[in-house]
């Protein structure tokens, strides 16, 4: 078996022993996956590859907590979307940097605003910053990352349910948002 080939749970149970080349080759296989994944929430690249280092720390300060049996991908990526939970919380950026398009708002054709006007786009942008956020995580990781609601749920440690109500409320909460956009400008 190559190194190439060595699966990331047996790279992590080395890691757990002490070897810190499997976490150099748990950063080569997962770097680019999660840069795109902490770019896409935080919507700055600077602050996503930061948070990327961030990851792969407690990576290694909580290796010993990893237990084999969990799939290496999303509990990365579970690292992840905590850290950059935690430093939208502390930045109080999140309005800024979370921005979703029409499309990704999941919107009907119906109810969909124009966004040829910067004033739509604002709206949008507001409109978002405005869900809570843990309606907005799930709608990131559902629309942005394409992650089922099972997957979802893993990552943030809730049930699948749970994942499937914060984003319906979250989706709803945005069309009216937008709706009251839409009726204020007639």
């Amino acid at each position: 078996m190559t190194v190439a080939t060595v699966p990331d749970e047996d790279l992590m149970e080395r890691l757990q022993a002490g070897d810190r080349h499997a976490l150099g080759l748990l950063f080569v296989r997962h770097v680019r996956g999660l840069r795109e994944l902490l770019s896409r929430i935080v919507r700055d690249r600077t602050l996503a590859e930061d948070l990327v280092q961030t990851t792969f720390l407690s990576v290694l300060r909580s290796s010993r907590r990893y237990q084999r049996h969990r799939k290496v991908a999303p509990w990365l990526n579970g690292i992840a979307t905590n850290a950059a939970r935690d430093s939208l919380r502390r930045t109080r950026r999140s309005a800024e940097v979370l921005r979703l398009t029409a499309s990704d708002a999941a919107l009907d054709q119906s109810e969909q605003p124009p966004l040829s006007e910067p004033s739509h786009r604002r709206a949008l942008e507001r409109a978002f910053a405005r869900l809570p956020e843990p309606q907005r995580e799930c709608v990131v990781l559902h629309r942005l990352e394409h992650l089922s609601f099972a997957q979802i749920a893993g990552q943030l440690g809730i049930s699948e349910t749970a994942a499937r109500l914060r984003a319906h409320r979250g989706y709803r909460h945005l069309r009216l948002l937008l709706l009251e956009h839409v009726e204020a400008r007639r």
